[in-house]
């Protein structure tokens, strides 16, 4: 994908702590409304207290609360689950060899 283009379908907007904008916020009913296509994310960790400055269309605001991960968690995830069994082991259960490679 070239970058820097809007490609409907494929595109994905993540607007991170965007509480920070409240004029942000409120654009989101363009893409709603006039580029459904556009695939948009908008996250904040203090979003619930920007709402008290303006108004939220009723119905159309999905809420997903997410909480970090572990490294263990995020190898699952990927679906890596050797690898993250191997992450949860004690470093005295891992050679010596392993421990001290170093990253190239």
């Amino acid at each position: 994908m070239e970058s820097g283009r809007i490609i409907p379908g494929q595109t994905l907007l993540f607007f991170d702590e965007i509480q920070a904008c409240p004029r942000a916020i409120m654009a989101l009913r363009y893409f709603y409304e006039q580029m459904p296509e556009i695939h948009v994310i908008a996250a904040g960790s203090l979003l619930e207290f920007a709402f008290g400055e303006i108004s939220i269309p009723v119905g159309r605001v999905q809420y997903l609360h997410m909480h970090p991960m572990t490294f263990y968690e995020y190898l699952l995830a990927m679906g890596k689950e050797p690898m993250a069994e191997y992450a949860i082991r004690s470093p005295a259960d891992i050679a010596d060899e392993i421990q001290k490679k170093n990253s190239p």
